[in-house]
């Protein structure tokens, strides 16, 4: 597998993903996009990839192929407090995560938290890639 198809196949399986029903909750959402996630991508595979919820060693939501890909979900995302603690959570993770990381916005978030969020991660892609030639890559998918 070429370094970021991964991460490519795992952002294309969440954009088809749609919620068994409305979640008042991040951690109750975990389990359908996991479910969702294992079932797409090891259904044709012989080898299988682990999905896992809630990975307490790299402290992310979901956890994909041994911490290859990492997905970060929130759930009415808002205020700068939790703008600037999700951008955190990107730069650790940035660090753990050899293929990418998929943030999945459930629920509501304002433009502007949006282009906070956008701008921090503008920031991280520039620490992250002095010297470098491969950008870490990191999606953000809402759905609401």
């Amino acid at each position: 597998m070429v370094k970021g198809d991964l991460h490519r196949d795992v952002v294309k399986i969440i954009n088809k993903w749609k919620p068994l029903k409305r979640y008042k909750g991040e951690l109750a959402s975990y389990s359908d996009i996991r479910d969702f996630i294992d079932d797409k991508l090891n259904s044709k595979r012989r080898s299988k990839i682990s999905v896992k919820a809630k990975n307490t060693v790299a402290k992310t939501d979901i956890s994909v192929h041994n911490n290859k890909v990492a997905i970060e979900v929130k759930y009415n995302l808002s205020g700068a407090g939790k703008v600037r603690y999700l951008v955190d959570e990107i730069r650790t993770q940035s660090k753990a995560y050899s293929e990418g990381l998929i943030v999945l916005l459930l629920g509501k978030t304002n433009k502007s938290d949006m282009h906070d969020i956008l701008d921090g991660i503008k920031d991280i892609r520039k620490n992250l890639n002095r010297g470098r030639v491969y950008k870490f890559p990191v999606k953000i998918i809402e759905k609401s």
